[in-house]
């Protein structure tokens, strides 16, 4: 099955000038119990089996994320990001000692690595869909 992608128009709201991208199509979603059905198609464990180590995996990644640690999920690798800006105004200017956690946004990043993702890309093929 290919994956679906599209062509979309833009106009840069800075430059006026016209572009297009590619972007993908979602299938939709699939479910963790759709996800621990087919897995447990292809091993000896039953679904809800694995959907419960799938939970437990989940919660104890939520625990170890908190306590700063990246977290492996075979070729994806969780970690904990904090991201927060300031820039100087006409009074002030920005300083490190400006910037506080309360400030701050705090957030979830991922990494794939790049085999699982070079071997996506050799393996998948794409359609294009006009709307």
């Amino acid at each position: 099955m290919a994956i679906k992608y599209k062509v979309q128009h833009r106009r840069s709201q800075v430059s006026g000038k016209h572009y297009a991208s590619l972007a993908a199509v979602s299938n939709g979603r699939i479910s963790l119990s759709d996800l621990c059905e087919d897995v447990a198609s292809k091993s000896h464990m039953e679904s809800h089996e694995i959907r419960g180590v799938m939970e437990r995996l989940a919660s104890r990644a939520q625990i170890l994320l908190s306590r700063g640690f990246r977290v492996e999920f075979g070729p994806v690798t969780i970690f904990p990001k904090l991201s927060g800006t300031l820039t100087d105004t006409e009074t002030h200017a920005a300083t490190a000692d400006d910037l506080s956690v309360v400030k701050a946004k705090t957030t979830l990043g991922a990494t794939v690595s790049r085999k699982f993702t070079r071997d996506f890309a050799e393996g998948c093929n794409w359609q294009r869909i006009d709307d």
